[in-house]
């Protein structure tokens, strides 16, 4: 026996009527590049750390670890090396802040509780408990705004590729990476 899902037309804020299933599509779409642009930050962020360190060891110590600690370790990092000119470590904190602020948001959006929203249509509520106050933080998220999200996450990502390769070099920007092929290869 085959269910059939029950449908009915949404009403969006704009009002343009769409079936459910495009309602969830256009939601699962604009996630999955919530998803992706978090994962090149927080590529880079592994690689800026390892920079900043100049060895190709801090992967180890880089792996596995969240993006917040990154972020911290990399503007403290920027904050030591008094070598490097003023106006790179200025860009580089910078745009340490944009990632945090882009992962501040993506983190609203991801592990908040998701309910209907009020707004109606293709809108999810996030509620999400905050520190210190019995009153949770609710957004609303709508296809166009989890859009917005990773295009936050993705220019963060770009903004900190660009301060680091202009402070330490693209080469020196992948360092990282160097211990890939030193890996001996494990028996399946």
């Amino acid at each position: 026996m085959r269910l059939r899902r029950k449908t009915v037309a949404v009403d969006d804020n704009a009002g343009v009527t769409r079936e459910p299933d495009d309602v969830i599509t256009a939601r699962l779409i604009s996630l999955g590049g919530v998803m992706e642009s978090s994962a090149f930050m927080e590529y880079t962020l592994r690689n800026a750390f390892c920079s900043l360190v100049g060895s190709k060891y801090a992967a180890i110590v880089a792996g596995g670890q969240p993006v917040g600690w990154l972020i911290e370790q990399c503007g403290a990092l920027t904050d030591a090396h008094r070598d490097m000119p003023r106006q790179h470590r200025e860009a580089i904190k910078a745009a340490l802040d944009r990632c945090r602020a882009a992962s501040e948001r993506r983190n609203l959006l991801v592990h908040g509780v998701k309910t209907a929203s009020r707004a109606g249509g293709s809108a999810v509520g996030s509620v999400k408990s905050r520190g210190s106050t019995r009153t949770p933080a609710v957004h609303t998220w709508t296809p166009d705004t989890i859009h917005e999200a990773a295009r936050e996450l993705l220019q963060a990502d770009l903004a900190l590729s660009g301060a680091m390769e202009n402070a330490v070099s693209p080469k020196l920007m992948v360092i990282g990476n160097a211990l890939g092929p030193e890996e001996p290869r494990r028996p399946r």
